[in-house]
């Protein structure tokens, strides 16, 4: 069953392809493998033509269908993937270059540079694959620059791909044979060039002997590091992290503190964190181990007083140890308080945020001072991020816990984005503009479903800062759209676009058109649309909503076009993923509108074009493969493409049900009815499964089944969308049996 993207381009010029007699030269019929064999060398040919032209996109397309049609007929790594390259088609390069390993015998250079290419694109398993491939094909017992360099490149991907272990096997090979250069081919200057700069070989040796608990290794590594760079300041927290690894906690808080004493910044907030697990690990009572660390991080926070890294993990072991000392919190609010408004952290403001709604949670009645501070802490967080999604999971229940607390921040907010009042004794470091103030807590309110409350404060926002009208009316009106409330959402939409101060209203035509068709009100929908698709000419999200409901509205003929003028225009900006990505589901609507206008061959060349550049595309897979088996064309391909589908997401019903129906089409009945009743189990099956089902039966010889099936599926069709359906359905039913 064809289940192609429907939330979001004139028809594209194919191929022109050489017909073939579908007989052979002794004239028998071809079988299917013979004639896609023959169409992927015209495929083939095509493409030599079109690079010889230096139409490059379009030899590359040639390339890649060829190749998917017949993999002997076109080198993927001769002349797919170094086009794809030359194009900048990074992203399809790689798609290429892992497929490229699964046929095997590629030459080392090709698989070196597919090695580079995946790593590239953090496809680290393939890099991984390429690199001892290139390995295995060297002469054995063979130790040169290249057997040492390969080995060294498997260590960095291997750590990058979290395989400590992987890394840790060829780090031991690297380190044995530089250190036997004497017995064996590698040359002074790869010895030195593979050492990096900085010695970041041996650094990644410590790392990865460190996290695979073989402290010696880590310790020889770091000795040949330190040997080389004697001065590195960085060189005492890396003798640290060996030593606390082995239980050495003196010696590691000596090499510790010679790196404080440094006043280094470049280990981030790792010494601190290092210092605080040496405390807990060697002084058992767990309060005494956190009161030798707060003592000593706020030692050093005297001498670095602009450390953030130091000061937000002294903050967070402040706050998390504030039950043990009162005046922890209050600490731990003051570091906060200084550094965030200069070196703004989600984290920083989730501990401050949870810390001061624990003391809300402790005191009673609610100071205004602490509800405006949680507010100015709100408001500073929506400005960055324009939500709380990573604020915490329990976001909401923190707040639904404080009903005295959600009243006074309404209060509190109200007369300072009103009046500009702050109630006495408020910290000012984290005070926000009013109007951000004003939309966080709306938002907040919002979310706790207290709408008549968000949407005064949504108003008050905008009345506070009307430059930010357009923000705030955006996520006023997308909440109230995620929480179904769509007739207020399109309300709020059309807000913002008659006011003067939104200046990107081509959004919001976007998002109104939207709310418009799913409250069924096609005439503004579509006027919205086309006005989203004027106003935001160079943006394809922007341009494709007008399709997109003319395609869920069944206006096919005119969304076939206008999603085919999408794709003409965008089509070639690849390189952009969000652009690449509208394409993709442009292609993948266009093939589904074409099989409703019964246009077969174009409906097949539009998955053929989602393959070209994912040609593992399982969604496609399926389409395509579905549309060849409804059609009775290249059934044992389409049955390799559908297993492949129902393998990756064998719970997906929708692909049960194509497999099934290519089983119907080879004859296998048996296995058909297996697949069929897979994806037909549950409450309310698709009508189309139902209807496939049937069919089986009646193979079966079962015919009072399939009759039932045949009902039941009529039940199931939309009686206008699916007129043909129901049709075909009933004159099954009318047909007369032998029990007739």
């Amino acid at each position: 069953m064809t289940h192609a993207a429907v939330d979001q381009t004139r028809q594209a010029d194919f191929p022109t392809e050489i017909d073939f007699d579908v007989k052979n030269l002794s004239g028998n019929e071809r079988t299917e493998r013979q004639q896609d064999k023959l169409h992927a060398a015209t495929l083939f040919a095509q493409g030599r033509m079109q690079y010889r032209r230096r139409n490059f996109e379009q030899s590359l397309k040639h390339f890649q269908r060829a190749w998917r049609y017949d993999r002997s007929v076109v080198s993927i790594t001769n002349e797919l993937i170094p086009l794809a390259i030359n194009l900048k088609r990074d992203t399809v390069a790689a798609q290429y270059a892992e497929l490229a390993l699964e046929t095997g015998n590629l030459d080392p250079q090709t698989l070196g540079r597919i090695a580079v290419l995946l790593t590239k694109n953090q496809r680290y398993d393939g890099a991984i694959e390429a690199y001892q491939t290139l390995l295995a094909s060297k002469p054995k017992n063979r130790v040169d620059d290249s057997f040492v360099a390969i080995h060294v490149e498997i260590a960095r991907v291997s750590l990058l791909s979290g395989n400590a272990e992987m890394a840790a096997s060829s780090h031991d090979i690297v380190r044995y044979t530089l250190e036997h250069r004497d017995q064996n081919l590698v040359s002074a200057a790869t010895s030195k060039r593979l050492q990096g700069q900085g010695g970041v070989l041996y650094q990644m040796m410590i790392e990865s002997y460190l996290q695979t608990k073989q402290y010696k290794k880590a310790q020889t590594a770091f000795d040949k590091l330190n040997t080389l760079y004697p001065q590195e300041v960085m060189n005492p927290l890396r003798l640290a992290k060996i030593l606390t690894a082995q239980e050495l906690f003196a010696e590691a808080t000596t090499q510790l503190n010679r790196y404080f004493e440094s006043k280094s910044t470049r280990g981030a907030a790792t010494p601190y964190k290092l210092l605080i697990e040496i405390n807990r690990q060697k002084i058992k009572d767990t309060t005494a181990a956190n009161k030798a660390s707060v003592l000593t991080l706020q030692g050093i926070l005297v001498e670095q007083h602009d450390n953030h890294h130091l000061a937000f993990t002294l903050a967070e072991l402040l706050a998390n140890s504030a039950e043990d000392t009162d005046d922890y919190a209050a600490a731990s609010h003051k570091i906060y308080r200084q550094f965030l408004p200069t070196q703004a952290s989600p984290v920083g403001y989730r501990n401050i945020l949870n810390s001061l709604l624990q003391e809300v949670a402790a005191e009673a009645p609610v100071t205004d001072s602490q509800a405006m501070e949680i507010a100015w802490i709100l408001g500073n967080f929506y400005a960055r991020e324009r939500s709380f999604r990573s604020l915490a999971e329990d976001f909401t229940n923190q707040f639904k816990q404080h009903p005295e607390l959600l009243k006074q921040l309404a209060k509190v907010t109200t007369a300072y984005a009103q009046q500009d009042e702050i109630p006495a004794a408020t910290p000012l470091e984290l005070k926000s503009f009013p109007g951000h103030t004003a939309a966080a807590i709306a938002l907040l309110f919002a979310l706790l479903e207290d709408w008549d409350q968000a949407d005064t404060l949504f108003q008050i926002a905008i009345n506070a800062a009307p430059n930010l009208t357009g923000q705030f009316y955006e996520t006023w009106g997308l909440q109230a759209y995620s929480q179904d409330r769509i007739e207020r959402a399109a309300e709020l939409f059309n807000q913002a676009i008659k006011s003067d101060f939104v200046k990107q209203k081509a959004t919001f035509h976007f998002f109104l058109a939207g709310a418009a068709y799913t409250l069924e009100d096609e005439t503004t929908a579509i006027h919205n649309a086309k006005l989203a698709a004027e106003l935001g000419a160079t943006n394809p999200r922007l341009s494709s909503r007008l399709p997109w409901i003319l395609y869920r509205s069944g206006n096919y003929e005119e969304a076939e076009r206008l999603y085919g003028d999408l794709v003409e225009k965008f089509g070639k900006q690849t390189s952009n993923p969000a652009v690449a990505e509208v394409i993709q589901e442009s292609k993948m609507i266009l093939s589904n509108i074409c099989h409703h206008l019964e246009k077969h061959e174009a409906a097949v060349e539009w998955l053929e074009q989602v393959l070209d550049d994912d040609p593992q595309h399982i969604g496609t897979l399926n389409d395509l493969g579905y549309l060849w088996a409804d059609q009775n064309e290249h059934l044992a391909r389409a049955k390799n493409m559908l297993e492949a589908a129902v393998h990756a997401q064998p719970e997906n019903k929708s692909y049960r049900d194509s497999l099934g129906w290519a089983y119907y089409r080879l004859g296998d009945f048996q296995r058909a009815r297996i697949e069929l009743e897979k994806a037909a189990a549950g409450d309310s099956p698709d009508g189309v499964i139902l209807d496939h089902l049937g069919d089986t039966f009646e193979q079966l010889g079962n015919i009072k089944r399939a009759r039932e099936l045949w009902k039941q599926a009529i039940e199931q069709f939309d009686p206008q969308r699916d007129v043909k359906l129901r049709k075909a359905a009933q004159d099954k039913l009318n047909k007369p049996t032998s029990s007739d």
